[in-house]
């Protein structure tokens, strides 16, 4: 039997192919035929970074680009992604990310579905939750009666990372509920940003991205046959919606590491 590559072994296979071809892809976007990579790249995820989200975008400093590998809010996807860049190499022209980051301003147009979606046409009702430290939202779009519920959810969540980031989103946002009215008191998509920082700034609320804090929990039990059985993994405001059903580590210490995850065999 064969053995399975691990995560990291999966990782260092993309980013040999990826120097091989980043010269040809900068000249690529620098000519304004950036679509015409995506067969290529959605093709190399596929074989070696399954059920992660990419996306090419702007770089920063001198770097002109930009290569987002997303978990699309997945907490142990995210943490692989952290592995992944971890191990990015330095490639001239480029800047390489590990959530999708916000766009300031926020992209005005795409177009989904063949209809164009524009950032200020998403009617928001926020109600800030002071216990949860989050704004749940009741959203309303012109276009939403003319697209299916799943396409709805998609052109949505494409803003909301645009507006705030991945992990942004993830860290402000609660409950979402679609309305087919745009209601009283709603304000666009695009002040939202402004919206999030200003609360920040009045109540101090802090907020960490995936990999950037850890709890420990200590649960008295009599102790189980299997190895380390008195570990347990946990995150606080844990979204089971946006989670795998489970976490592996294999660190010395028995805590839980972007490595631990990435070596296992298979992982993803």
């Amino acid at each position: 039997m064969s053995k399975l590559p691990t995560f990291t072994e999966r990782v260092g296979a993309f980013w040999d192919w990826y120097a091989s071809v980043s010269e040809r892809f900068l000249k690529t976007i620098d000519d304004g035929n950036c679509s015409n990579l995506a067969t290529e790249v959605s093709a190399k995820i596929d074989e070696l970074l399954p059920d992660f989200g990419w996306v090419f975008g702007p770089g920063e400093g001198e770097a002109k680009h930009s290569f987002t590998l997303s978990g699309n809010g997945v907490f142990s996807y995210q943490l692989l992604a952290l592995r992944w860049l971890e191990m990015a190499p330095a490639l001239p022209g480029w800047t390489f990310y590990a959530a999708r980051q916000a766009s300031k301003p926020p992209r005005g147009k795409i177009q989904i579905s063949g209809l164009d979606f524009e950032a200020q046409a998403f009617w928001l009702t926020p109600t800030l939750d002071e216990e949860d430290e989050v704004f749940h939202l009741i959203v309303w779009h012109p276009l939403f009666s003319k697209i299916p519920d799943k396409t709805q959810w998609m052109a949505l969540y494409l803003f909301l990372d645009e507006a705030l980031g991945e992990v942004g989103v993830q860290n402000w946002i609660g409950r979402i509920e679609i309305s087919d009215r745009a209601l009283a008191g709603a304000i666009p998509l695009t002040e939202l940003p402004d919206l999030v920082q200003s609360t920040a700034e009045r109540t101090g609320w802090k907020k960490y991205g995936p990999g950037e804090s850890w709890s420990i929990y200590c649960c008295w039990m009599e102790r189980a046959a299997c190895r380390r059985s008195w570990i347990h993994c946990g995150r606080r405001k844990f979204r089971p919606e946006r989670a795998s059903s489970s976490l592996r580590a294999r660190n010395a210490g028995g805590g839980l590491s972007c490595k631990a995850l990435a070596d296992e065999p298979g992982m993803t």
